[in-house]
């Protein structure tokens, strides 16, 4: 007779538990502030904005963002090539390869020759590569510099 009165008492107190938790995120939920899932958000999205420069006249831009995570840093950076808000052309670079190399800002350069034209400097650990682009033709040069 213990056994069946311990039954009764499980299969009352287990959805009771059920639905006082669903009526307290259901009445409380609006007062959770959003920033608890904003920060939950930029740390599991697969897109983390890091980096943005401004041409001289700030009519183009360009954007990085940290895709993926590595054990030390991002595994991939993608830029963003931006014309007056709208992206313009986009490229990815694979950072897998830099163990020992954290990502900063201090990896970047960015030189603008002229309104549209930018070059970008990453100084990784054993090369440099450049991303040269052109606003106005849309073309994109990347180059490798072993040093």
């Amino acid at each position: 007779m213990r056994k069946n009165k311990l039954n009764w008492k499980l299969y009352i107190t287990i959805p009771l538990i059920f639905v006082l938790i669903i009526c307290f995120i259901f009445f409380f939920g609006e007062y959770i502030p959003n920033k608890i899932f904003s920060t939950i958000d930029y740390y599991f999205s697969d897109e983390i904005p890091f980096l943005e420069d401004l041409s001289p006249s700030k009519k183009n831009q360009v954007e990085i963002v940290q895709i993926g995570e590595g054990i030390f840093h991002p595994e991939e950076i993608k830029f963003y090539f931006k014309k007056d808000g709208e992206i313009v052309k986009e490229q990815t670079i694979e950072t897998a390869y830099e163990p020992q190399h954290s990502i900063s800002e201090s990896t970047f350069t960015f030189n603008w020759i002229d309104d549209n034209k930018v070059q970008i400097s990453i100084e990784f650990s054993y090369y440099t590569q450049t991303i040269d682009f052109n606003f106005k033709t849309g073309e994109i040069e990347l180059n490798i510099i072993h040093e």
